[in-house]
């Protein structure tokens, strides 16, 4: 085999990721995950920052909490980067007709039937509970004035539908209190694209390229962040190209992608998705890089399990966290510290129960599939 081909193969081998750096990068994804939900706490929760004295012990704690934990917009960028990094190179691999790739509706199916069962019960869940907090606990004000769009107005059969069909942010709004589903919308969206430019490659690999010139120009004038984005999606596939690079670039990697992670929280929109997904490239490459070698070759029982279950817990904890916070706010002193410090886990440990109950049930039905 010519080297231009072992590369080729390398690149859109599914299994190049080792058990070791598949383990550093569930636990990037747990990450991700906990600074998404982070920031969505504090959110509902605590004050702003212009608000806070910081000569005030609770509010010394709410600062601390929102300084190391506002960084959920970059952490969904890099997740979407992760997601391309995993898989497409196994479309590029059915585009190019490569032995043992899986047909175009295969995939679609495969990706499918492990993401819409969680959607449909995030979307059902966020119905029950957003009414339940609006005629239960009498927070219609709440609901309507805490978020940066009506979560009450947004409590509707319309962008139910666009939720459901993953059109959500670009060409839905958001579903009642549930506006983190737009990662989830923006991810499908990407697995349709790249299955029918993989689809178009098969019969013509000009006429692919051609098509995804076309989507990039259209997507820049009319929806720009879904444009960078899916370049992010496909760009981060790219780095399959250099795994397993020595401990000294690796850490320089790491480095440097910590740092972009952290400058995209001060940027605009634009500029924030193009630092995240270089911080998330690099991120890749540090944790695929022979820098933690002999270290996390396999991943605790318990922390796999949460690894399994972060998908639904992103899905599922913002509705519930909203619903225990306008239940328990009358009820107690919300400016004291001893609340700050134990909100947290009052909102988060019900989502996780739920979230683990999910998956143990979603990951039994799915055994039962044919294969």
């Amino acid at each position: 085999m010519s080297a231009n081909r072992q590369k080729t193969a390398r690149f859109i081998t599914p299994a190049a990721v080792t058990g070791k750096a598949s383990s550093w990068l569930d636990l990037l994804r747990l990450f991700l995950v906990a600074q998404v939900i982070a920031g969505h706490l504090a959110a509902i929760a605590y004050p702003s920052f212009p608000t806070l004295d910081l000569n005030v012990n609770a509010d010394r704690f709410v600062a601390a909490f929102r300084l190391l934990g506002r960084f959920g917009g970059q952490a969904a960028y890099v997740f979407i980067c992760m997601s391309g990094y995993f898989l497409v190179s196994r479309l590029l691999a059915t585009g190019l007709n490569q032995p043992g790739s899986e047909p175009v509706g295969a995939f679609l199916r495969s990706r499918l039937i492990r993401i819409y069962p969680t959607l449909i019960a995030a979307v059902g869940l966020t119905l029950l509970l957003d009414l339940a907090g609006l005629h239960l606990f009498g927070a219609e004000q709440f609901y309507r004035s805490f978020s940066n769009y009506d979560t009450v107005a947004a409590l509707n059969w319309r962008s139910g539908l666009g939720n459901l069909l993953s059109l959500q942010p670009e060409f839905a709004g958001a579903f009642g209190s549930n506006g983190p589903l737009w990662t989830l919308g923006y991810i499908v969206q990407f697995y349709v694209v790249g299955a029918v430019l993989a689809r178009l490659m098969q019969a013509d690999r000009r006429l692919a390229f051609g098509a995804l010139a076309a989507i990039l120009a259209v997507g820049l004038v009319f929806h720009p962040h879904w444009a960078l984005l899916l370049c992010c999606w496909l760009g981060c596939a790219g780095m399959r190209w250099i795994i397993g690079i020595s401990s000294a670039r690796g850490a320089v990697a790491l480095v440097i992608g910590t740092a972009l992670f952290v400058l995209a929280n001060l940027l605009p929109v634009g500029g924030a998705i193009i630092a995240s997904g270089l911080s998330g490239a690099l991120l890749i490459v540090a944790m695929t890089s022979r820098l933690g070698e002999g270290r996390l070759t396999t991943l605790p029982q318990p922390v796999r399990k949460l690894v399994d279950a972060s998908y639904a817990l992103y899905a599922f904890h913002f509705p519930i966290a909203l619903l225990i916070f306008v239940a328990i706010a009358p009820h107690l002193d919300t400016a004291s510290l001893a609340f700050r410090i134990v909100w947290p886990l009052l909102a988060v440990l019900p989502a996780l129960a739920l979230a683990l109950i999910w998956q143990a049930a979603l990951g039994r039905m799915l055994a039962k599939r044919p294969a």
